[in-house]
């Protein structure tokens, strides 16, 4: 179990751990279109460290602290936002997530 000292951070790991992801994206302010970091896989948290790995490749990995989180009015994904370090600016990476249906056969 993981211990956090902000609630916001105990909500985040609940709502998103092992949140299957369809396509991470990275947002380029010069660019019209986003470039894609990874496709089909998941969210995971190593202590308050959130990570994001597609095709058993890690594509995000940031603080929780140092990331905010906002949800898209579909509720089919979210914006992570994190200060670049080394440049200073804000990097937006955008997900989708994957949605399974669970079907009950009628007899």
């Amino acid at each position: 179990m993981l211990l956090f000292a902000k609630k916001e951070h105990r909500e985040i790991y609940k709502r998103l751990k092992g949140r299957r992801v369809r396509v991470v994206k990275v947002r380029d302010e010069n660019n019209l279109e986003d470039a894609i970091l990874g496709e089909h896989g998941y969210i995971s948290f190593n202590g308050k460290t959130m990570i994001i790995v597609c095709g058993g490749r890690e594509v995000f990995r940031q603080p929780l602290d140092k990331v905010r989180i906002y949800d898209h009015m579909s509720l089919d994904g979210s914006d992570f936002v994190y200060r670049d370090e080394r440049t200073g600016k804000d990097v937006t990476i955008v997900v989708y997530y994957e949605y399974y249906v669970n079907e009950r056969r009628v007899k």
